[in-house]
């Protein structure tokens, strides 16, 4: 079984890429400047007789301090890191516990991490002060050197260790995300076998019988108990509009996580462009107004098409669906392909920048204007 594991990685001075090379690439390189932007880097691990897939992220110089909080919301593991030979770093620590507990997981895993311990002669920051810290505020202690690669690895599996300790604490929503991963598989499976249609009517044999769905009406029917009369009545409508065929395709991205090869558009500059129009010109049939549609039909008592049973299926289903679109864009479905080599995904060919432009339009109230000062 695979657990997807975000662990955010934090720091100020502590040239903290140079430890996550270290980690996931077995590299030192001193010539990596700062992160700007969102980035991230996967790695599979083994531990308790199962494959892990980690996810670290190390996002942001101090100025994007407001769009970087949406990464604290469902992570598992935060390493709060500091420089032993810069007092500066350290100050910091405690704002940045301030920032997870105001915006992150209150029961995901801490740690503090001291690097550059290999520089003892330089040293700022003493053992027992940042030990008392460690203690005070609950917090695992390491000090490490990326350099002489000095507990890196001990660091990050010990975290992993301790998040599937508590994994039942630190994430109480792990059946409903079952259901959502179920979906993505399901699409998966059914996109592998080519019983999707890109037509409003569907597709048709020689005998004219239908043999194949359209993609969008299989993503909103299949699972979500939603009936052909009310898709016909409320939802279809909905996709209608105009570019309709743009919002097909942004669904299809959304929810199979494709970049290449699109039902309309070549390659991803092609969508991204496409995607730019139908946020700034028909936002209102984009995939969050569709999901706010859903909202108030699964709220409407007097819609008797709905076969969902109880407000609380009710309130699952959106939170699925919810689910389904955060965890697509933090990079954990970016491939639809089946992995047979078994060997890890590169998204390295993934610009900061695209990936940042995804999160970003997925987790801001003001879609288009945030568009707009991207420049997208």
């Amino acid at each position: 079984m695979i657990f997807f594991l975000n662990c955010t990685y934090r720091s100020f001075s502590s040239r903290k890429i140079f430890l996550i090379t270290r980690y996931c690439d077995g590299i030192y390189n001193s010539s990596y400047g700062s992160t700007i932007g969102v980035e991230f880097k996967i790695k599979n691990i083994y531990i308790q007789n199962r494959t892990i897939k980690l996810q670290i992220w190390y996002p942001y110089l101090d100025r994007f301090r407001q769009s970087r909080t949406f990464l604290y919301r469902g992570t598992s593991g935060y390493m709060l890191c500091y420089d032993i030979t810069d007092e500066y770093s350290f100050e910091f620590l405690k704002d940045f516990l301030d920032e997870i507990e105001n915006n992150g997981n209150s029961a995901a895993i801490k740690y503090l991490i001291g690097t550059k311990c290999e520089c003892e002669n330089q040293r700022k920051i003493s053992k027992q002060k940042a030990q008392d810290f460690a203690d005070q505020f609950g917090l695992k202690f390491y000090e490490v050197s990326s350099k002489e690669n000095i507990n890196v690895d001990e660091s990050f599996n010990q975290m992993a260790n301790d998040i599937l300790d508590n994994w039942d604490l630190i994430d109480p929503t792990s059946n409903i995300k079952k259901d959502a991963f179920s979906i993505i598989e399901d699409l998966r499976k059914f996109y592998e076998r080519k019983e999707f249609c890109d037509d409003e009517i569907g597709c048709y044999d020689g005998n004219y019988k239908k043999t194949k769905i359209p993609i969008h009406k299989f993503i909103i029917q299949n699972r979500l108990h939603i009936n052909d009369n009310i898709f016909q009545k409320k939802i279809k409508p909905i996709l209608s509009q105009n570019n309709k065929k743009d919002v097909e395709s942004l669904l299809e991205w959304v929810y199979l996580g494709r970049t290449q090869s699109m039902t309309n558009y070549s390659t991803f500059r092609d969508l991204k462009e496409k995607l730019s129009k139908v946020c700034q010109t028909t936002f209102d049939i984009g995939l969050k107004g569709l999901i706010n549609d859903f909202k108030k039909i699964m709220n409407d008592e007097e819609s008797k098409d709905f076969e969902i049973i109880s407000n609380k299926e009710r309130i699952k289903v959106h939170k699925i669906m919810l689910i389904i679109r955060s965890e697509l864009y933090r990079g954990m479905f970016l491939s639809v392909t089946e992995d047979k080599s078994n060997s890890v995904h590169d998204y390295s060919h993934f610009k900061t920048e695209t990936i940042r432009a995804m999160i970003n339009f997925f987790y801001t109230d003001d879609i288009p204007n945030r568009f707009k000062q991207n420049n997208l």
